[in-house]
């Protein structure tokens, strides 16, 4: 809320206003600059249009900032005196698929209820100790299944779960010392999220155009690494894998890079899934 005050007090709080939205606006115009070739960038979407007067008039100062929905504030926040600039923005609600409680072998949700149909992402679903199934049942028999896994800590994962399949299955792997490994939850992927370009990782599956470009890949030597290129993110399928575009199953050699195309045939590449023990750096 503004603060009612004396014309020159008003006058100074929303010089300190101005200065504060220009250094604001520098920041962000840096990050812009500063970000990597090939980065995507999203342009603001609310503008702020600021005046050097209470008269209202041409604006001094201009930028943008922000998402297209995001609601603007003016107040103190922090108590100091002085107004600055702010937003408030809704976040959508996302569909969940849950973690799976630790020490059980396996967990079935039914599809589209109580799980809906989607594009998920995990960050927390580990690719050696963790695996998720889409299944489509008839009178109880199973007509196809898929098989996908997660990801190295830090790096995404993505699971897809399309029309054809009526239940998802997540599957947690004992280790050989008894214990039993936290296999994470998943996120309904929404239109507008996005996520900086990787240059490095590891095992996991990323999004192209998102986390990733196609292009090529140099891998870490000596280590055994599976690359496929993907149309989808619903998983190996074991009697027809559709989903596969093309794949590589070597051991890393750094002197011959992956490299991988944007399309095959006519079918855009939306994904890229690292698995096995995959140590990758994009090659601009």
């Amino acid at each position: 809320m503004l603060r009612r005050s004396s014309p020159r007090a008003a006058a100074a709080a929303f010089a300190a206003a101005v200065l504060a939205a220009a250094a604001l606006a520098a920041a962000a115009l840096a990050a812009i600059a500063a970000a990597p070739a090939g980065a995507a960038t999203t342009p603001p979407g609310n503008m702020y249009y600021l005046t050097n007067g209470t008269t209202g008039g041409t604006a001094d100062l201009a930028f943008g900032y922000g998402k297209a929905d995001d609601v603007v504030l003016i107040g103190d926040w922090n108590g100091d005196g002085t107004d600055t600039l702010g937003i408030r923005r809704f976040e959508p609600p996302r569909a969940k698929i849950p973690a799976m409680p630790v020490g059980t072998e396996r967990v079935r949700h039914t599809v589209p209820v109580p799980i809906k149909r989607g594009l998920y992402k995990s960050m927390d679903f580990r690719w050696s100790d963790c695996a998720w199934s889409l299944v489509d049942r008839l009178d109880g028999q199973v007509m196809k299944a898929t098989l996908g896994y997660g990801s190295d800590p830090g790096e995404p994962a993505y699971l897809e779960i399309s029309a054809e399949f009526d239940e998802i299955e997540l599957i947690s792997y004992r280790r050989p010392d008894g214990t039993w490994p936290k296999c994470g939850g998943w996120s309904e992927v929404l239109a507008t999220d996005r996520a900086p370009l990787q240059t490095e990782g590891g095992n996991g599956s990323f999004r192209v155009g998102h986390e990733v470009e196609a292009g090529t890949f140099r891998l870490q030597g000596g280590q055994y690494c599976r690359v496929q290129a993907v149309r989808d993110f619903r998983g190996q399928e074991f009697d027809d894998d559709r989903s596969v575009l093309a794949e590589w199953s070597t051991f890393s050699d750094p002197a011959k890079p992956v490299v991988v195309r944007a399309s095959y045939n006519g079918i855009a590449t939306r994904g890229i899934v690292f698995s096995e023990y995959c140590s990758w750096q994009f090659v601009p």
